[in-house]
């Protein structure tokens, strides 16, 4: 083989290494978008989302709602959502909740 024809060869074998990994690149950045959407996860997990959607309400009803409003959550509200429910965590954030975030 001489040495135009070597030269065309590796240039070839270049050219389609770049192209591979273009596509590799362009693949990879493709699914990091779409793992960062946020609709993504929604439609993967939409029971989450709703609970993730309701904790955030709650939270700024808290925060931004009246002293009544506050108690009402507390005593009323969120025991009903977290009986539903059940489970350690959802009792740990109803004891925080209740304590006002301070430990008993």
């Amino acid at each position: 083989m001489n040495a135009s024809a070597r030269q065309r060869e590796l240039r070839t074998r270049i050219g389609r290494s770049r192209r591979r990994i273009d596509r590799r690149l362009r693949a990879i950045g493709n699914e990091g978008k779409r793992l960062l959407s946020w609709r993504t996860h929604v439609q993967r997990h939409p029971l989450g989302a709703v609970a993730a959607a309701l904790s955030a309400g709650l939270a700024a009803a808290a925060a931004l709602g009246s002293r009544r409003l506050r108690d009402r959550l507390g005593r009323e509200i969120l025991p009903l959502i977290f009986r539903s429910l059940g489970g350690a965590l959802a009792k740990e954030v109803l004891r925080q909740f209740r304590s006002g975030g301070n430990k008993p």
